[in-house]
């Protein structure tokens, strides 16, 4: 929120995934700058936003593992629309950061597509097991948010325990890879195991697996209570009452 917030002005513009994180949409309204959004992962949609999209400076937000629907950005054709437009990309690697690419760098790791991305967002929440997280990209852009993202100017830093922790998660999971292997044979397992029993995991390809109720609110509440019961908590990141999942 504080990158898009900090990076953008009025009369900007930023096209989004229609899937993208709440993050995302509430730090382009921050920066007042228009936003626009295309269909999911789909380049097409993606080039006719682009098409239409008015601004003085323009930039697409992309996230490498979608936060709800599990699903990987469809990162080559999308990076070829936005260089076709000559616009730069950000992309959120939240939770695709040690999860994907050959030594954990995520999806952009797995593309080879670092070059072609501007701006990176990556969280030590998730699977760094931490807290706090980190925007990277070239010097004078990170120099420019450093002054006018906000969320950085007011936040404190992290204290050396924590870094010394997240440093050693970092040394665990650029090992043999055979963490992440066992990540997504788990999550293999899980969804299979979901779609005997008949229950809907949406388009999920990743260890975000997400289960579908549909519009029935009241079995969407009973659902989470009987996890409850059974000792897993459903909290704000994993059951969404608004999107019925």
């Amino acid at each position: 929120m504080g990158a898009l917030a900090g990076l953008l002005r009025k009369g900007d513009t930023a096209v989004l995934d229609d899937r993208s994180h709440m993050s995302l949409i509430e730090g382009t309204r921050l920066s007042q700058a228009q936003l626009k959004l295309f269909l999911h992962n789909d380049a097409t949609s993606l080039d006719e936003a682009l098409s239409s999209a008015e601004g003085r400076r323009r930039v697409v937000v992309l996230e490498g593992i979608y936060s709800v629907d599990g699903d990987t950005a469809n990162l080559p054709a999308l990076l070829d629309v936005a260089e076709r437009h000559h616009v730069g990309v950000l992309i959120d690697e939240a939770h695709s950061m040690l999860t994907a690419g050959p030594t954990g760098g995520g999806l952009t790791e797995e593309f080879g597509a670092g070059k072609r991305i501007t701006l990176f967002y990556g969280t030590f929440s998730k699977a760094f097991a931490g807290v706090g997280g980190f925007v990277a990209g070239p010097t004078p852009t990170i120099d420019y948010l450093r002054v006018y993202a906000n969320t950085y100017g007011f936040s404190c830093a992290l204290p050396p325990s924590v870094v010394g922790g997240l440093l050693a998660a970092l040394d665990v999971a650029k090992g043999d890879g055979s963490l992440r292997e066992c990540l997504w044979d788990r999550a293999a397992y899980f969804r299979a195991g979901l779609h005997r029993l008949g229950l809907d995991s949406g388009g999920s390809t990743t260890q975000v697996v997400p289960i579908i109720i549909g519009s029935n609110r009241r079995l969407l509440y009973e659902f989470g209570n009987e996890l409850l019961r059974r000792g897993l908590f459903s909290g704000s990141g994993g059951l969404s009452v608004g999107g019925a999942r």
